[in-house]
């Protein structure tokens, strides 16, 4: 049987996301010792958001682009009888007056809730001290994002932990994606999400994000 994400201790999937630190000192790496996510959203249970004191201090103080994990609610799921909480690896990057924050997510913002972008912007500003804006990757250029989770089993989750790495991966092969314009940033990130969509779309399977996933495995100390 293949390893899921979710069967996987979370100290040895927090420690795959620590070793890619070692690539590249482009990025700062406001990572959490006791969490896979470095901020916590509770928009569906209505519990007060939880971040890591270093992501906050980052945000206001570090002028490198800042790689960091944002987690927040889904929703109860009826046929996993479960409660489902996402988790997507997101850039910070300084952009004009403000700070830019790209997410690498796989759904609408608005399928979660209509005011739910602004929210997380909200209070991302408020331990920035600037003006945020959230640009979500999954829906650039498309006239419906691409949500890369729609192979998957109707009875899985937890494959969000493989993808979240996987772009933590791109980013730190690629940091010079960090110094291009706001427009070059988009078009590299929406190429790189049309690529991945064919990964899927061609076998109309899940496959490529699991055999990603347990190489990843496979590979870590």
């Amino acid at each position: 049987m293949r390893p899921h994400p979710t069967d996987v201790r979370e100290k040895r999937n927090t420690a795959i996301k620590f070793g890619f630190r070692k690539r590249t000192d482009a990025y700062h790496y406001p990572f959490s010792l006791r969490n896979y996510c470095d901020i916590e959203f509770h928009n569906v249970t209505g519990e007060s958001t939880t971040a890591y004191i270093g992501l906050k201090a980052a945000l206001e103080f570090v002028q490198k682009p800042t790689i960091f994990f944002i987690c927040y609610d889904v929703g109860y799921n009826k046929i996993l009888q479960i409660f489902v909480r996402h988790v997507v690896c997101s850039l910070a990057v300084r952009e004009g007056e403000g700070l830019t924050v790209y997410m690498f997510d796989m759904r609408n913002f608005q399928d979660i809730s209509l005011h739910f972008q602004a929210d997380m912007e909200k209070t991302l500003s408020e331990y920035a001290k600037v003006p945020v804006k959230i640009v979500n990757a999954a829906c650039l250029y498309n006239e419906k994002c691409i949500y890369l989770q729609r192979f998957k089993g109707d009875h899985e989750m937890g494959w969000c932990i493989g993808w979240a790495l996987l772009f933590l991966d791109y980013l730190t092969t690629n940091p010079d994606i960090a110094e291009k314009t706001p427009e070059g940033k988009k078009k590299e990130f929406a190429k790189l999400y049309t690529q991945l969509d064919k990964h899927l779309a061609g076998p109309r399977s899940n496959s490529f994000i699991e055999a990603y996933y347990i190489r990843l495995l496979d590979i870590a100390v």
